[in-house]
């Protein structure tokens, strides 16, 4: 289920239906923090407090973002369930351009492209085990 979640977009219409949705919550929660808990009189008014000034609008402000995030995911959710015809799968990157890439870095780096780390690096000779005598802690 995560997976089509996240490997899926929703169809245009369906789109718009969900940012518009998204926006209208958003509106919903600043007309709430800002009017209804009169939060923007206080501002003007200069009655605003030291914690209203710096945790309030800041806080505010970063819950719209939340919300908006909230709905969209919370709608993609119900429609990829009730109605999953109306998605569609995010379109795979091109295997062909990968593989041409591919066929550049062969060509560039040689055969030895293709090998690991260990096999491409000469091996250096068994290192002697230290004198814990000769180390300074």
């Amino acid at each position: 289920m995560l997976c089509l979640f996240r490997n899926s977009v929703l169809q245009p219409w369906v789109n718009r239906i969900g940012v518009l949705l998204s926006w209208l919550a958003v509106l919903a929660w600043l007309y709430f923090s800002f009017v209804e808990k009169e939060l923007w009189f206080k501002l003007l008014a200069g009655d605003a407090i030291l914690v209203d000034l710096l945790l309030g609008i800041p806080l505010v402000l970063m819950l719209a973002v939340v919300v908006y995030a909230t709905v969209y995911w919370f709608f993609k959710l119900i429609i990829i369930v009730l109605f999953p015809q109306a998605v569609l799968p995010v379109a795979p990157a091109d295997a062909a351009a990968d593989h041409h890439d591919l066929t550049e870095q062969e060509t560039e780096f040689g055969s030895q492209y293709w090998q690991d780390g260990s096999q491409a690096e000469p091996t250096e000779t068994a290192k002697q085990p230290e004198d814990s005598s000769s180390r300074p802690f």
